[in-house]
């Protein structure tokens, strides 16, 4: 009965072992299983890093590539201001010739006022009216009022293109904090997986079937946990893929704005350039009226009577032949204009006497105008007188 009895014990006990050999093997499987997962997880958890750390480098490319876009925004700027500053000169220099030309009509008035000789002379030359003035002054107003709309609209816009630029530069820093957080996560989550796959490995070498079926429910837990974290991973990855993207779409918008702003500013350039070549127009008009305005003044200074060519003309016919030929080397050009007017005064005869040398009028005009033109000027002048004369003399 003991050895029957045995022989039962023994034979409950190889079941028993047999049971516990292929709970062993299934706890195995589990636990291969289990690693095998855990392996997955630590893949998709690196692929995840790389992922992020590309899209870090995305977003300081586009941090670089905003920086370069502001840099030119600055040398656009600082063009705009080199302009600004050329066209204040243009400016001031337009005001000056039309304070001159202003001076100098208001002498030419006050000598057509003054009861003598000066009226003929000033009579025999066109001089400015008041209407040429007030135009010149309207085109001066229009070309100024039309600059300052532009330049207040450009500072408009430009302050606008700043305000968009520093709203982009504070989403990327939030983004890149936003990253630089997922990463740090992304890190304390790899290390948790390396230490359950420590101790995973650390159990499997154990022995007993309680401890292992702990293990295997801790295990299927932590397993659960993780793909929830994974999955939460991916979700995060998406949401910030998606955000880059968006952030992408907006610097390609401001890229597009830069391009706007720097068409804006080829046609600020090409306006500017239109209104240089206006403002030249108005100082060769200005240098004209110059011109007029002293054309009476050197005539008062060389000649006030007679009044005009045929009257000189005639006069030159009535001298005798000695005296007609006498003066014609007159014809012969310099620098001097003195004796020509000197040599024009001895052809007209007893007007001589009536050369006015010390006009305070012509000396103030004089100042503004270039010494070579003002010879050449004289030297037309004078040419001009002789040959008229000389022509009516011969025939």
């Amino acid at each position: 009965e003991k050895l029957v009895e045995f022989e039962g014990k023994l034979k409950m006990q190889g079941e028993e072992q047999e049971k516990l050999k292929d709970e062993i093997k299934t706890l195995k499987t589990i636990m291969n299983r289990q690693e095998r997962i855990i392996q997955a997880n630590k893949d998709i958890d690196t692929e995840y890093a790389a992922k992020i750390q590309s899209f870090i480098g995305d977003l300081q490319i586009s941090r670089e590539e905003t920086r370069r876009v502001k840099e030119k925004l600055d040398i656009a700027e600082k063009a705009l201001k080199s302009r600004q500053a050329i066209e204040e000169q243009l400016r001031q220099r337009a005001e000056r010739a039309e304070k001159k030309c202003k001076a100098a009509e208001a002498k030419l008035k006050e000598a057509k006022s003054s009861g003598n000789d000066a009226d003929a002379a000033a009579a025999a030359s066109p001089g400015v009216s008041g209407a040429e003035a007030e135009m010149m002054q309207k085109k001066l107003s229009t070309i100024e009022a039309a600059r300052e709309s532009d330049k207040k609209l450009h500072k408009v816009k430009l302050k606008e293109k700043a305000e968009q630029m520093k709203v982009l530069q504070e989403q990327l820093d939030l983004k890149e904090a936003a990253l630089q957080s997922r990463v740090n996560e992304n890190r304390a989550l790899s290390l948790q997986v390396a230490e359950l796959q420590r101790k995973a490995h650390g159990k499997g070498s154990e022995e007993g079937s309680s401890p292992m079926r702990e293990e295997k429910h801790k295990a299927n837990r932590n397993a659960g946990s993780k793909h929830v974290e994974s999955d939460k991973l991916r979700e995060d990855t998406l949401k910030l893929k998606a955000d880059i993207e968006q952030l992408r779409q907006k610097e390609a918008m401001l890229e597009k704005q830069v391009e706007d702003l720097k068409s804006e500013l080829s046609e600020k350039e090409y306006e500017l350039s239109s209104a240089k070549d206006e403002l030249e127009e108005l100082k060769k008009e200005v240098v004209e009226l110059k011109e007029k305005l002293s054309a009476p003044n050197k005539a008062e200074k060389s000649v006030k009577t007679p009044t005009s060519l045929m009257e000189m003309a005639d006069q030159h016919a009535l001298l005798p032949a000695e005296s007609r030929s006498r003066h014609r080397p007159v014809r012969s050009r310099g620098r001097n204009g003195e004796h020509k007017a000197e040599s024009v005064m001895k052809v007209l005869g007893d007007d001589a006497g009536k050369v006015d040398t010390t006009s305070n009028n012509s000396a103030e005009l004089e100042e503004s105008i270039d010494a070579d033109g003002e010879s050449r000027a004289e030297e037309a002048l004078d040419g001009s007188l002789v040959e008229e004369l000389i022509i009516h003399d011969e025939t």
